[in-house]
């Protein structure tokens, strides 16, 4: 939180997710040649779920970003005695403000079960007493500062996180020689395809 906060920038919204949208262009280009028919699923995707958010950003929006660890995970967390070290800073660029939160609470990298759609759920309270083992009882409405509460600007707020977690996989398959789509990306394509109705 010190590291996002100190380094908060606010930032036009359709512009921000242009050049997002830009980068899962341009990695979805250079691993074509591995698996061409993910590729252009993830690439039919992307085209529509553009379309979709740019229809409905409002002239003028902003949001806040901030430098941002990028794979904030319990495996790179180290504990000594009363002091926690974070390493593996690789990825670490400016994000919405909550990202690392988000990941770290969520264990998306780690647990596959549908968060995202739980996090749609969490939101949507349509379980007001929703106590899963992601979330336990963390109030996740701090994490997501960057918009008010109604559920439309939620919905925003998922997106850009889907979109950076978008690009942080495939930023994953292009880094280092590698002949198969890795089974981070694909899950995390399949967790999208589960909450495609709100995204849309």
């Amino acid at each position: 939180e010190k590291l996002s906060n100190k380094t908060e920038e606010q930032v036009g919204l359709d512009v921000y997710i242009t050049t997002l949208f830009l980068e899962i262009e341009s990695y979805i280009a250079t691993i074509s040649s591995i698996d061409s028919k993910f590729s252009k699923k993830i690439n039919k995707w992307t085209v529509l779920f553009k379309d979709t958010m740019m229809n409905h950003i409002e002239s003028g929006s902003t949001l806040k970003i901030g430098q941002s660890h990028g794979d904030l995970t319990p495996g790179n967390l180290l504990v000594k005695s009363d002091e926690i070290i974070i390493i593996d800073w690789e990825r670490t660029r400016k994000r919405i403000i909550g990202f690392d939160q988000l990941t770290l609470i969520l264990r998306s990298r780690q647990d596959k079960s549908n968060f995202l759609k739980q996090l749609i759920d969490y939101f949507d309270m349509k379980d007001a007493n929703l106590k899963s083992p992601i979330f336990g009882n963390i109030d996740l409405s701090l994490v997501v500062s960057n918009f008010e509460t109604q559920p439309e600007n939620v919905r925003t707020y998922i997106s850009i996180y889907v979109l950076e977690e978008l690009v942080y996989y495939l930023e994953e398959n292009c880094c280092g020689p590698m002949n198969v789509i890795t089974d981070g990306l694909r899950q995390f394509f399949f967790e999208i395809q589960t909450i495609e109705d709100v995204l849309y």
